[in-house]
């Protein structure tokens, strides 16, 4: 291998400073923009950071900054995690994502029989939406859903709705007997020894509130008549697979990193995550297992947000380079971030639309 010259390493060293100084720019002035109190950024390649940085607050009302380890709340980009935990399970044998419905539950009615697992995780299975905040528990959810024809015949569209979401968790529950956080906990956080990462197991109770405690959870806001106010979302246990779970940027880091060096799962197992899974008739579509899945600006792309703005969370598999945003502010723009920051790494791409 040809060696580098002088010259050389220190013209690719000035590239990369420039691309972090860029970064920060950038964040920095959406940050003022979109009144965003705290944000978090890491960029990884081929298992390595190339990128990682804290801006602003953590807790307005303590006017505590944000360090690497503080915990912010995920939303839908959860699916991420419950993705590869899938896939985890599928590479172990312990499910397959071709299974059917009716392998793991009982009183389903007829046209509900032949749905898969994979159906389910790119929402292909025509289940109609529920109102999470309705039911008290992932059963009474179920029953409910089932009383409802479904929307299309599995597999002929696709449409996101994150029930699909809640029958993934009675399927989990059956096969392990534990629940959701149990087995994440068990199957991914602890071997990744992610610390910051979980969910709250938040509970109403009439007048009063349980939840466990986050470790440096970040605080929640949006924007209204100029002043910040608290904001975030409610999450019950049985809809933990579509979204609750708080990550930092120090473990979502860890996370992508052990995608590279395929300490969970394979690289073919992470294709089948990753990659599209075509409808009935042979069209594209644009989710994965948990992982949206798209071409952008001539680049295959995957990964998740959720929130909105909260998480912006994108992997360019081909060039194994992983983006992510994190924000405490909800609410009043799409999630960007993540595309705005990979021009900065990715040579060719072209800032996208920003929101004023």
């Amino acid at each position: 291998m040809k060696k580098l010259s002088l010259l050389s390493i220190l013209f690719l060293q000035f590239i990369f400073l420039q691309a972090q100084d860029r970064t920060d720019l950038f964040i920095d002035s959406v940050m003022h923009a979109q009144h965003i109190p705290g944000a978090a950024v890491a960029v990884i390649q081929d298992g390595q950071v190339l990128k990682k940085s804290v801006y602003g607050k953590a807790n307005l009302e303590w006017n505590q900054d944000l360090t690497y380890n503080s915990a912010f709340q995920m939303a839908s980009t959860t699916k991420l995690f419950t993705g590869v935990l899938l896939g985890i399970l599928h590479e172990k044998k312990v499910i397959s994502v071709d299974d059917c419905l009716e392998k793991y539950m009982d009183s389903l009615p007829n046209s509900w029989e032949t749905i898969t697992l994979r159906q389910l995780a790119s929402h292909q299975s025509g289940i109609k939406m529920v109102e999470l905040e309705k039911f008290p528990n992932l059963q009474t959810a179920i029953k409910a859903a089932m009383k409802e024809k479904l929307e299309y015949e599995p597999g002929t569209k696709e449409y996101y709705v994150s029930t699909d979401y809640a029958f993934l968790n009675q399927v989990l529950l059956k096969i392990s007997g534990k629940s959701f956080p149990e087995l994440m906990k068990e199957m991914l956080l602890d071997p990744l020894k992610l610390q910051n990462t979980g969910f709250d197991l938040l509970k109403d109770e009439g007048l009063f509130r349980t939840a466990d405690l986050i470790e440096n959870r970040v605080g929640v806001y949006g924007w209204a008549e100029s002043r910040p106010f608290i904001s975030d979302m409610r999450f019950p246990d049985w809809f933990y697979p579509a979204g609750g779970i708080y990550s930092s940027i120090d473990d979502l880091s860890r996370f992508m990193q052990a995608l590279d060096r395929e300490e969970l799962i394979s690289t073919a197992t992470q294709e089948l995550i990753f990659g599209p899974n075509p409808l009935k008739n042979g069209n594209p579509s644009y989710f994965g297992l948990g992982w949206i899945t798209e071409t952008y600006q001539g680049h295959r792309l995957t990964g998740h947000s959720g929130g909105p703005a909260l998480a912006d969370v994108i992997r360019f598999p081909d060039l194994k380079i992983s983006i992510i945003v994190l924000t405490n502010r909800r609410g009043g723009f799409y999630p960007f971030l993540s595309r705005g920051v990979a021009q900065y790494y990715i040579d060719g791409l072209v800032m996208p639309e920003i929101p004023q």
